[in-house]
């Protein structure tokens, strides 16, 4: 069973780049310490920086009214997050290179849809598989 949430998380992989390319540090430091970045499209990034790119713990509004609270690394999602869509499907868990990937709860509406285990983004159930011992 494919997770529904991974078309959305394909296409804002994709579409991050973009994202990151255009725009301008509203506040603080967004090169290395503390920042806010604007992008061209309206998405707010709000958290750490390093290098210039997302590192850290942070927050992305996009402007199609997502959410991800959580870890980034080199400007993915990377570690434990939370990623909300504008219409209440939610994921929690770990991601890796802005998949999902690990542990994770998915939920509609408060309603949980899938509890367990992802690999690369697809939900492989309850019992934790070899690739992640």
């Amino acid at each position: 069973m494919k997770l529904k949430i991974l078309p959305v998380l394909i296409v804002l992989s994709i579409c991050l780049f973009p994202v990151i390319s255009f725009g301008e540090c509203v506040e603080g430091n967004c090169s290395n310490g503390q920042g806010t970045f604007l992008a061209s499209d309206g998405s707010v990034y709000i958290g750490e920086f390093m290098g210039g790119s997302f590192n850290g713990q942070g927050t992305l509004n996009f402007s199609s009214g997502s959410i991800y609270v959580g870890e980034f690394e080199d400007n993915q999602f990377n570690g434990q997050g939370t990623y909300t869509t504008s219409d209440g499907l939610k994921y929690v868990g770990e991601f890796v290179d802005g998949e999902p990937h690990g542990y994770g709860v998915e939920s509609m509406l408060g309603n949980v849809k899938n509890v367990g285990y992802w690999l690369h983004g697809e939900y492989v159930g309850k019992e934790k598989p070899e690739e992640l011992e």
